[in-house]
């Protein structure tokens, strides 16, 4: 129970911070018994500035509130004019407010926030420094989550890890009264940055998927499930941005910390600035997620340029890690996915799994989890059913630029390590080099000797070619397994891969192939009446 109590503080407060810096004021965030009509943010015998402030927020898709809170006017929507008459209302105006009966979903959540934390976290002495979500590893004196990320048939690309402290917010639907059960996904909210203009990466819009948002001058609104992933897999960096093509859906049942959530990614894939700096970084950012660009990007499309940061990553650039941005993209010379990599990602709090049953290998006699559709090499599959929904041909080996096979291991076994993770059993041993590591102290400069660590091999001293490893390889099934929790749920998705543009990309990771997604957040779910106020999960607690 105090591990759970932990986990709910540390869901609490990582709310408490996003809204601080992203959405209003602390000041404003104090105030209590909020929902009234007119009212979404204060209290008191009348709406305020601050009110009307949020209500034209929320006429353009900026903020989210009822209908029988800011439709004060009660046309039916939320517009400029609600906040026109509230802020006459608040200035000592004659006015008429007039507000729709809030029903039993006014009780329940409006919104779900996700953040997203990365497997290798802040350093820690014990497990109590690590907020309850994480454990302490003691041989390398850093939190570690159940975060994992393995693309790919080569292992190579195995126990990669992702970005931290990433915030996704996901509207919701629910019926009420609370407490309030399973709530529908309809859509994300763009409140805290994640949309931004297709014409210019830093100008964040707020209709997602649109293509006349008046915020990029009636041109599209593009979603990212965060900002810029920076990876490296067998000493070959990539930086990847993660586009949601279309509406996210799916359940969440809000009270138990359950469900499932469909992400429609458009992967777009960069071959990497350097082998220690993948992405464009953010730096020197004093107050990460304020919403003002007080740090400067290095490197890509939008380098020198001001940035806020939105994510840490702890290994990259390495050593020591660094902040992400969506103010700062990578190069578009550098794609080396044109069209963007099409995965129907459905990330759940069960179990996810992927049979190898698609003939592979150079004369196809062993079977693998995935391939390509024959009649378009861009869409990964699993079987030939996914290819026929599409009408793109069947699942073959055949359209795959590099031949998939079940592992990359030496004789082809894959032993059981336990917790459905799996190592080659005689081999190959990889080596990397020891100064320059990952922060859970595991290396990615692959090496065969000394002088292939040094300066004048890869540009940065990474010391002796000392490490080594057994390579990593997938089991048959793939499974993902996620976990529910109330504060802490742990998502899971494993899916086929395509391949990229580029040949050294696909044959050092091994794609077209599978991918296991294991995503620990902490998840905080605000009220529909009063968006600033937290739902207690199995109690209510909304105004």
């Amino acid at each position: 129970m105090a591990g759970e109590a932990g986990m709910i503080g540390f869901s609490r407060l990582i709310a408490a911070t996003a809204v601080v810096s992203a959405v209003m004021s602390s000041a404003e965030l104090a105030r209590a018994d909020i929902g009234a009509c007119g009212q979404p943010v204060s209290t008191g015998t009348a709406p305020t500035a601050t009110d009307a402030r949020y209500a034209l927020l929320a006429a353009i898709g900026a903020r989210v509130c009822d209908l029988c809170v800011c439709d004060v006017d009660m046309s039916g929507t939320i517009v400029a004019t609600d906040a026109l008459l509230l802020l006459s209302d608040a200035t000592g105006l004659a006015v008429t407010l007039t507000c729709s009966t809030c029903g039993a979903e006014g009780e329940c959540p409006g919104v779900a926030q996700f953040t997203l934390l990365s497997k290798i976290r802040d350093a820690c002495a014990t497990n109590a420094d690590c907020g309850g979500v994480a454990v302490c590893d003691p041989t390398v004196g850093r939190c570690h989550t159940a975060t994992n990320l393995d693309i790919g048939w080569k292992g190579l690309g195995h126990t990669q890890d992702l970005d931290d402290v990433v915030p996704a917010r996901l509207l919701l639907e629910c019926d009420g009264p609370a407490p309030c059960g399973e709530c529908a996904i309809t859509g994300l909210d763009p409140q805290l940055g994640n949309c931004r203009c297709a014409a210019d990466n830093r100008v964040p819009c707020f209709a997602p998927h649109e293509v006349n948002d008046p915020s990029c001058g009636g041109g599209l609104c593009t979603c990212y499930f965060g900002p810029p992933v920076p990876l490296s897999a067998g000493t070959v960096p990539t930086c990847l941005l993660n586009e949601v093509e279309a509406e996210v859906t799916g359940l969440v049942n809000v009270d138990e910390g359950a469900g499932t959530i469909e992400i429609p990614l458009l992967e777009r894939v960069f071959l990497g600035i350097s082998t220690v700096e993948p992405c464009p970084t953010c730096d020197g950012d004093p107050a990460p997620g304020n919403g003002q660009r007080e740090g400067t990007c290095v490197g890509g499309l939008n380098d020198a340029q001001g940035c806020d940061a939105q994510s840490a990553n702890t290994t990259f650039p390495a050593p020591g890690g660094g902040r992400y941005s969506l103010d700062c993209f990578p190069d578009p010379g550098a794609s080396i996915t044109p069209s963007g990599l099409r995965i129907a990602m459905v990330l759940g709090t069960g179990e996810s799994t992927i049979a190898a049953g698609v003939a592979c290998g150079l004369f196809g006699q062993q079977l693998c989890p995935c391939a390509t559709c024959s009649g378009d090499p861009s869409v990964a599959c699993s079987s030939d059913a996914e290819c026929a929904a599409l009408e793109a041909g069947t699942c073959s080996r055949s359209a795959s630029l590099v031949v998939p096979e079940p592992n990359a291991c030496d004789g082809g076994i894959c032993s059981d390590l336990g917790a459905e993770r799996g190592a080659c059993e005689t081999g190959p041993i990889d080596s990397f080099c020891d100064a320059i590591v990952r922060a859970d102290g595991r290396g990615f400069l692959g090496c065969s000797s000394n002088a292939d660590c040094s300066e004048a091999s890869i540009g940065v001293d990474a010391g002796d070619c000392a490490l080594s490893e057994l390579r990593r390889c997938f089991l048959d099934p793939i499974v993902a397994t996620g976990r529910a929790h109330p504060a802490a749920p742990l998502g899971a998705a494993a899916f086929c891969t395509p391949a990229t543009t580029s040949g050294g990309v696909n044959n050092v990771t091994g794609l077209p192939g599978p991918t296991r997604w294991e995503q620990q957040a902490v998840l905080s779910l605000f009220c529909a009446r009063a968006p600033l106020e937290l739902y207690t999960p199995g109690v209510g607690e909304c105004p």
